[in-house]
């Protein structure tokens, strides 16, 4: 009776540390997640890595825009590497700068902007 006790207790221990976002991606993970979801073409599942007030913002737009990307990486030969080469957080907000190296041996470093969104990072448009 008391491992069911100490058992259930570590199980409920551990859904609370998650759900304070303990668990959740970095922001250089979030980027990474969301180049491999525009390469894959899950762009729904890139959308949802924009942060709430980006996606209102541009609606259609932005699906048309992720689409858009995912064939420009087709023509490069896909996806080779993505290093992240920097990652800056300062409270809620981020930076992170990273390398995007393509199959056909063209690469271009990017920065992102990221904010903290109900405990999880979001890409977002700097000011």
């Amino acid at each position: 009776m008391k491992k069911i006790a100490l058992f259930t207790l570590l199980i409920l221990t551990v859904l609370m540390i998650s759900s304070c976002g303990l668990f959740s991606p970095g922001p250089g993970k979030v980027v990474e997640k969301f180049y491999r979801y525009v390469e894959k073409g899950e762009l729904e599942s890139a959308k949802n890595l924009f942060a709430k007030q980006i996606q209102e913002a541009m609606g259609g737009k932005l699906m048309a825009g992720l689409s858009e990307e995912t064939n420009h990486i087709k023509d490069k030969g896909g996806v080779k590497d993505i290093e992240i080469i920097n990652e800056e957080i300062t409270g809620e907000s981020a930076r992170v700068t990273a390398r995007v190296s393509y199959g056909n041996g063209s690469d271009k470093s990017d920065n992102t902007k990221l904010i903290k969104e109900n405990g999880a990072w979001k890409i977002t448009i700097s000011k």
